[in-house]
């Protein structure tokens, strides 16, 4: 089974410090959104939603995932539309609802492992007729039947599984031949250098290393040999990035970097009721930004990027694919 993915991997270290023996609580949506969890406490309350919508929307910037993936699904669809696409780690509903909104002849499946997500899906996508939202481990789809899906979608997902291979088995198993897997990966995530340099700051220590590792697949051509090795034919590559832009207000800022943290700096400035945590990590927002130059000189707008990711397009063989590749695809 996949490590829980409400609450996230650095705030899991944090706890763990603070209450030894307390199994971190790993994971936010597949670094996709950097958080899951409810925040609350002094400078959190009341603006959670705002605070995660302003991580979420960076995801739809013309050349983030979400945009990608959906133009890559659309490429794929046969002439009249209709298919079935399954969405893996969806967290609160994306990419499949963008894929629902921009296919309405496809039937599409969202699914998360964590029980929260599908419920905050669920409310994202109620007014959707063409999507449904699922728990589902992708290391276990077994109420999936086998060939039922033309294509499977996962965008930040596949870093997280402990059995990979298992995995691809399963997404393998579920596609229908000619079916097609469009997966994304990061490869560089600035906004996560910028919440440990926070989570350091907050212990006073260097933290602990981080149990799974996010950028667990950047090493070039990895995932592609897992995907050939699985049985899949890896029809395209492609490399993207975009930029975190967090506003002008610095404590805005501040707050969205903290997101993946506010609870557990909230149970650390508890059990440490002489120190001042959040000042700490504050300060190590600013000089985050001061070192690496991130406050755009037009207007001042802090920027926090680059984050690069490649898309994979890799398909199962048999059967007739849903639309040939290009004839400059490929690796």
């Amino acid at each position: 089974r996949s490590p829980p993915k409400t609450g996230n991997m650095l705030a899991g270290a944090v706890v763990g410090l603070v209450r030894p023996g307390l199994p971190g609580r790993m994971l936010t949506h597949a670094l996709g959104a950097l958080c899951a969890r409810t925040l609350a406490g002094p400078g959190f309350s009341g603006e959670t939603a705002d605070l995660y919508e302003a991580i979420m929307s960076q995801h739809a910037q013309p050349t983030g995932p979400w945009p990608l993936v959906v133009e890559e699904v659309l490429d794929a669809l046969p002439a009249d539309h209709e298919a079935t696409v399954l969405d893996l780690a969806s967290g609160p509903g994306e990419p499949a609802l963008s894929i629902a909104k921009a296919c309405p002849a496809v039937d599409v499946l969202c699914t998360d492992l964590e029980a929260d997500m599908v419920a905050k899906a669920r409310v994202r996508t109620d007014n959707v007729d063409n999507i449904r939202c699922e728990q589902l481990d992708m290391q276990d789809m077994h109420a999936l039947s086998s060939e039922s899906m033309s294509i499977v979608t996962c965008v930040f997902g596949l870093m997280f599984p402990e059995d990979k291979p298992k995995a691809l088995a399963e997404i393998y198993r579920v596609l229908r031949p000619g079916g097609v897997l469009i997966t994304t990966y990061p490869t560089e995530v600035k906004m996560l250098e910028a919440t440990q340099k926070l989570m350091e700051a907050a212990l006073g220590a260097p933290p602990p290393p981080m149990a799974i590792n996010p950028l667990a697949l950047k090493e070039p051509f990895l995932l592609a040999r897992m995907l050939t090795e699985a049985g899949f034919n890896v029809t395209k590559t492609r490399e993207s990035e975009y930029a975190f832009h967090l506003g002008t207000d610095e404590e805005r800022a501040f707050k969205i970097a903290a997101v993946p943290l506010a609870g557990a700096l909230d149970e650390l400035a508890a059990s440490r009721p002489g120190e001042d945590v959040m000042s700490r990590a504050r300060g190590a927002f600013v000089k985050f930004l001061d070192e690496h130059s991130l406050r755009r000189a037009a207007d001042g707008e802090i920027v926090l990027g680059p984050t690069r990711f490649s898309l994979i397009v890799a398909g199962k063989p048999g059967g007739e694919r849903l639309r040939p590749p290009p004839p400059d695809a490929g690796t």
